[in-house]
């Protein structure tokens, strides 16, 4: 007759489960993670060679132009009418909004010529923003830095006369003009701000020729990537943990002008810009955005040009 197992002998045999498992799902969970960034990596590289081809074959310039096309990112929306003078381009076609629009709000349109996939620009650490999707957007994945492209508003009636129809690079938006292209990032990952171009500042921004700088002060990226509510960056409080929630566990994916990519952790990233202090110059439009997680797109003002002598080539200054 064979012998039964006693419960004290189950009893220890489940308890050594429960702690092997205890061990290995946070690891298996982290193994997950690293899987996800290795991929994000791969995307952002692969834009980034992207923008290179693009670059060489517009001059050295980045992409920074304002047009309207019938060309789409979502094929599936190829069902709605293309009308280069109205709904869709110059004004809204309800749920698709401004679906035809190629500017710095869709700004991977003008790269997809030399991608050809439009899976690359959705990172697997960062949920579909599928509302965005509709209107031909891809928002919360990975920004365009605006303050070294520069940007263009001038599409449509007047579009030559409006205010910031022009937002000019400090650096021309040129590729060559990047004083240390390994250092600079062109690229980041923003997760879920609703945007899909990082801010850039201006020294006035209510005016039709701008010149744009980065928004290179470390107040207004500490709580974007740190633990910490709207309350805590006013009163200046927390901001020192890094909020897994608002990056990839605790590192920023970011994509450099010579195309390479790597991920940073938060506290590097921070500690690699400037305070405000080094910056400059005061904000004197938009400053609400340093403790509003909402959103980074659109545009700061700032009273003067920043320093762009100061040693901080993540941002393009120094060299």
């Amino acid at each position: 007759m064979k012998k039964a197992f006693t419960l004290i002998e189950l009893l220890v045999v489940i308890a050594i489960i429960a702690i092997l498992a205890a061990i290995l799902f946070p690891v298996f969970a982290q193994a997950k993670v690293a899987a996800k960034r290795t991929a994000s990596l791969s995307s952002i590289k692969q834009v980034g060679t992207g923008l290179h081809i693009y670059v060489a074959d517009y001059d050295d310039i980045l992409p920074r132009n304002d047009d309207c096309t019938p060309e789409l990112m979502n094929k599936s929306l190829s069902n709605v009418p293309f009308n280069a003078n109205g709904a869709g381009c110059t004004s809204s076609a309800g749920a698709n909004g401004f679906l035809y629009r190629k500017n710095h709000f869709t700004w991977q349109a003008w790269i997809m010529p030399y991608v050809k996939n439009t899976s690359i620009f959705f990172l697997p650490t960062r949920q579909r923003n599928e509302a965005a999707w509709l209107q031909n957007n891809i928002i919360d994945q990975f920004g365009l830095n605006t303050g070294i492209t520069g940007a263009l508003n001038t599409y449509g009636p007047g579009g030559l006369n409006r205010n910031g129809a022009f937002r000019n690079s400090w650096i021309n938006g040129n590729m060559t003009a990047i004083p240390s292209v390994s250092e600079t990032f062109l690229l980041m990952e923003i997760g879920s701000h609703g945007t899909a171009h990082i801010t850039h500042a201006t020294v006035d921004p209510f005016v039709n020729v701008q010149e744009t700088y980065p928004v290179a002060y470390r107040e207004f990226w500490r709580y974007r990537l740190m633990k910490g509510t709207a309350a805590d960056c006013v009163n200046g409080t927390s901001g020192v943990e890094p909020d897994n929630r608002k990056t990839s566990s605790g590192m920023v994916t970011l994509g450099f002008a010579d195309s390479s990519a790597k991920a940073m952790p938060a506290a590097k990233f921070l500690s690699r810009t400037p305070t405000l202090a080094e910056y400059g110059a005061t904000v004197t439009f938009g400053a609400n955005l340093n403790c509003s997680f909402s959103g980074i797109s659109g545009n700061v003002g700032i009273s003067n040009k920043p320093n762009i002598n100061i040693d901080y080539p993540m941002w393009g200054f120094g060299g």
